[in-house]
Parts: C-alpha cells; structure tokens; sequence
C-alpha cells in the first residue's frame, strides 16, 4: 500500500511539472546593460488575472513558473523609466518561451516654466530697531510720509507731529538705512 501511494505521489509531482510552461526574459537600458529592480507581472489576458510577479535579477533575469497554455500580458515598470507591455501567448507546456531582451528607456518629462516670488516680511523687530517694511501698507498715490506712519501697526503721530511707537517716543527714523529729517 505504501509503495502505491508513494508511486502515485510521483507521478503526481512529474505530471504537475510538465502541465506548466516558464516564460522568461531579460530586461535592459538603452546602452544595453541589464536593469536591476524592475517591477514585473504576468497577467492572463483578456480576464486581467496576475499569474505571477517579481523583481528583476541582478542580471535584468525574470522568469515565471507554472504558467499555463493562454494568451499573456508581460508588464514591466520602473521609476524614472517607460514602462512596457509585451504580448505573449503559451503554447505548450512543455517548453520555456523565452520573450528575449526588453529595453527599457528612460522617462523624459517636460516641466512648464517655474516662478519663485518672495513677500517681505511686512515688520521685523531687531533688538531695540522695528523696522516696516513700507511696500507691505498700501497708501494712496502722492501720500505724504505722515500718512504711510499713520498705516504702521503701533505707531502713532499725534497732532504736534510727535510719533510714538509702543508709547515710547521715536528718536529717529530711517529710510533705506539714511536718516530721515521731517
């Protein structure tokens, strides 16, 4: 009895390796040396089922076992690179199809124009100096230096034209870093 199980075990494990086809390949960039980490699938066609998946070898290798008499979709994707999608069908599942050498190139985007702008900071406070930045408080067109004072966050001129800023009177103002006489 143990010699009749273990005979039809056999038979079992041969006959499972020859219903099944290897569909292989290699893949390559355009100056022909082999791609490492290329994301490959087998997908059954027309019904989208993956039949198997794996990385590419040090060498560019992949190879798919037990793959079953049909028609194939081989993908092949990478970062940086276009993808491919080759079309195999699976004879016999006797022999190994061997796809060849796929070369891949590389992905070339065109990006639009890019303007950088940069905004002022509009109060910056340095020890014991505030300086304004005057093109952050909008005035009308001709306005006096007065009224661009009047615009400053915690300032004030009063009616002597005596400006105060945070309560402390203001002993001198600069203008592009030159002293301005009012």
């Amino acid at each position: 009895m143990r010699k009749i199980l273990l005979a039809f075990a056999l038979m079992t494990a041969f006959t499972s390796v020859a219903v099944a086809a290897i569909v292989k390949g290699r893949v390559v960039d355009s100056d022909s040396q082999p791609l490492q980490g290329v994301t490959t699938q087998i997908i059954q066609y027309p019904d989208s089922v993956r039949k198997g998946y794996m990385i590419t070898t040090a060498k560019g290798d992949f190879s798919f076992k037990g793959i079953n008499p049909g028609n194939y979709v081989i993908n092949l994707s990478m970062v940086g690179m276009d993808d491919i999608r080759k079309i195999v069908e699976v004879k016999d599942t006797t022999t190994t199809l061997d796809v060849g050498i796929l070369t891949m190139t590389e992905t070339s985007v065109t990006l639009n124009d890019a303007v950088v702008t940069a905004v002022k900071a509009a109060v910056v406070a340095k020890q014991d100096t505030i300086e304004f930045n005057a093109g952050s408080f909008k005035t009308q067109a001709n306005a006096s230096v007065e009224d661009l004072l009047k615009k400053l966050p915690g300032v004030e001129v009063d009616s002597d034209g005596k400006i105060t800023s945070g309560g402390k009177t203001v002993s001198k103002i600069l203008v592009d870093g030159k002293e301005f006489f009012w």
